[in-house]
């Protein structure tokens, strides 16, 4: 194989490893995931875990918040004015934030997690409760188009490597019939 073609394909993985690895950093850190699990201790009172992670390999926020006796759905107003919803689990002393910071982040779901909850909290026949929600975020986003290009830039490099190998086929076929016609050119005007 031609020097050329062996430093552009030592090149060209390399760029690939490190595109694939920026992908996969981005990806951890765009993926946000809430897990919520909660036990029945008597009707109208649970006790609830609450973990956040980065895509469940970092673990951002985890804790246990006992005897939590209501849920509160509320909707503020940010800085800009926007509306923004965020849901609380409350005890007889403490109101905790089921997300970060209250975001205009698909205010269905955190209705229906509100739903969700409150019903556990009242109903008698349920004692177990366990939840996962999942959002992507910018970062995430990029990550997954990084990934599928270098993926397909992967699936491509056979098809680059044959096109190199041809285009050198036809360079050295090329020299080879230049040196010959000068040869020729040459032999004929010695004699």
């Amino acid at each position: 194989m031609d020097k050329f073609i062996k430093n552009f394909l030592i090149r060209t993985y390399v760029a690939i490893f490190f595109l694939i690895l920026i992908a996969v950093a981005l990806g951890i850190f765009g993926g946000d995931v809430l897990q919520l699990s909660g036990n029945k201790i008597n009707n109208g009172e649970a006790d609830f875990t609450i973990r956040r992670s980065k895509l469940f390999l970092y673990t951002t926020y985890k804790d246990q918040f006992d005897n939590v006796t209501k849920v509160q759905h509320r909707t503020e107003t940010a800085e800009d004015k926007s509306l923004v919803t965020t849901v609380y689990m409350i005890n007889d002393s403490t109101k905790v934030s089921l997300f970060e910071s209250a975001t205009s982040d698909n205010d269905k779901l955190k209705r229906d997690l509100y739903n969700e909850l409150s019903f556990f909290i009242d109903d008698g026949s349920r004692n177990v409760y366990s939840k996962m929600l999942f959002k992507i975020n910018k970062f995430g986003w990029i990550g997954i188009g990084l990934f599928a290009i270098a993926i397909i830039w992967l699936l491509n490099i056979s098809k680059i490597k044959k096109r190199l190998i041809e285009e050198k086929q036809e360079e050295d076929k090329k020299a080879r019939i230049d040196k010959l016609h000068e040869d020729r050119v040459h032999g004929l005007k010695e004699v």
